[in-house]
């Protein structure tokens, strides 16, 4: 995996064993330490009462006579013990009879206090005629368990640190270099070379274990690896010629479903065409009678002739606009180049050829577009015509039968996209159609009246242009959405 720091395995079980081996010898220093402690504060507890009781029942005759000489020269006697730091001594009136402390001159670190009483016994009755209070010190227990304790840690310390070097020197013959060898071998050997050498460990020449059985069972798999991938590989060429082939087979048929969505389109365009064609060729008729009979006359009424002519002339550019739109409507654009093309030339060009069938239904056409009249698109000119034709057509279809009869085509710019949409007067599209809308052959029309193949070839030169139609749901009526990318360029480079 990548990305991630490596950390050789040799050096975590170095780490692992000095960490593991010290922490056993702090906890067994510790331990050993802690039962020193104990031991040396149960002896100095014991000598402290021993002292204690001696110290009381030699000075309680000394309090009972008042004898105040005598109780400083002994108190002083017992501070000359090196436990001892503090003593003050009480009548049995709690008044301080005497107050010293040791001449160390040093107040202990660790000290504990013991309170006594003072007994004297006269005619078999004791009584209590005082109080003996001491201050005593555990500096000396401390100080010799806290010298012990560093020496042990240490020494255990040392003991851990040869232990654990022997360990790793071990492991490390053992284990982590046989391993690292055969991660070597792997890193050193190409995929396509894998089986092809043996593995050398050098531990294998005085030992076999379960490392080396791992070794011979992973050079075992990576030959058999070896002879899967050459006829996975074999399988994979011979899947990528019949998925060729298929492609070719699948393209071909896209291009002769493209071609008869267009000829299904021309056919339910040619009643309408050939009304369009028609009447201007009967305004033409009418005027060449007309022109005739202008010439013949004498003198010839040149003002009249050349109304007549400009007329014929104006007729017949509409019946060449007519054709010319049929023909690129006709064509097959998909291997044009991308080129840019005014959208109110493309817009005309294509809607051209609809009038006729949107005439035959009564079917008002609008347009309203909020775009200069200058604005270019690239695109493939032919197969954008055959995405308008397509949606005025079915537009046509599904409210020729209505009360209101209209198609609005709408356009803007919405950022570097531009925005193409056909409404009509229609009610909208229930959801469980909307959802396959798009798919080929699918269609709400009657038996032998669609093909399901236009809204399908539409939706596949929308996605050719990097770009996406979809129903507006939010629309009150019935709205296709059409969305293009300006420039090719720009969309290619997103």
């Amino acid at each position: 995996m990548t990305g991630r720091i490596k950390i050789p395995i040799a050096k975590k079980l170095l780490i692992y064993l000095y960490a593991i081996s010290t922490a056993v010898a702090a906890v067994v220093t510790v331990a050993t330490s802690a039962i020193d402690y104990s031991k040396e504060s149960g002896e100095l507890e014991r000598s402290a009462s021993q002292l204690d009781a001696i110290t009381t029942s030699a000075v309680s005759a000394l309090i009972w006579n008042r004898d105040l000489e005598s109780i400083e020269n002994q108190m002083k006697s017992v501070l000359g013990n090196p436990i001892v730091w503090s003593i003050v001594v009480y009548d049995d009136s709690a008044n301080e009879i005497f107050r010293g402390a040791s001449n160390s001159g040093q107040e202990p670190k660790f000290a504990f206090t013991r309170s006594s009483p003072v007994i004297y016994s006269e005619g078999g009755v004791d009584k209590t005629i005082g109080r003996i209070d001491f201050v005593m010190s555990k500096d000396k227990v401390v100080d010799a368990v806290l010298w012990r304790f560093i020496a042990v840690l240490f020494l255990n310390g040392f003991k851990a640190i040869i232990v654990s070097t022997l360990l790793f020197y071990i492991l490390r013959r053992l284990v982590t270099r046989p391993v690292s060898e055969l991660l070597q071998y792997f890193r050193a050997t190409p995929p396509d070379r894998a089986g092809m050498e043996s593995l050398k460990i050098n531990d294998r020449k005085t030992s076999y274990d379960e490392i080396s059985e791992l070794i011979d069972n992973a050079q075992d798999r990576e030959l058999a690896l070896a002879e899967h991938n050459k006829a996975n590989q074999r399988r994979i060429e011979v899947a990528d010629q019949a998925l060729d082939k298929t492609n070719e087979q699948m393209q071909r048929e896209r291009e002769l479903a493209a071609l008869n969505a267009r000829l299904a389109q021309l056919g339910e365009l040619a009643v309408g065409i050939a009304h369009e064609i028609n009447n201007p060729l009967t305004i033409v008729n009418g005027y060449v009678m007309r022109a005739r009979m202008e010439s013949q006359k004498t003198p010839v009424d040149i003002t009249k002739l050349g109304e007549s002519l400009s007329a014929i002339e104006r007729t017949t550019m509409r019946i060449a606009k007519i054709i010319a739109g049929l023909r690129a409507y006709a064509r097959d654009g998909q291997h044009d180049p991308f080129e840019p093309t005014k959208i109110s030339t493309l817009l005309t060009d294509a809607l051209e050829i609809t009038q006729g069938r949107l005439r035959e239904f009564d079917i008002e056409l609008k347009t309203e577009v909020l775009w200069d009249e200058s604005q270019v698109i690239d695109c493939r000119a032919t197969q954008i015509a055959q995405i308008l034709v397509v949606l005025v057509n079915n537009a046509a279809d599904a409210i020729k039968s209505l009360d209101k009869r209209w198609i609005e085509i709408g356009g803007y710019l919405e950022g570097d996209q531009i925005v193409l949409t056909v409404t009509d007067s229609g009610n909208g599209i229930p959801a469980d159609i909307a959802t396959n809308l798009f798919d080929p052959f699918f269609t709400t029309k009657p038996v032998g009246e669609g093909t399901g193949l236009g809204l399908s070839v539409a939706f596949g030169i929308v996605k050719g242009h990097s770009g996406e139609i979809f129903v507006n749901r939010g629309c009150a009526n019935t709205q296709f959405v059409v969305k293009l990318p300006v420039s090719q360029a720009q969309s290619n480079a997103a």
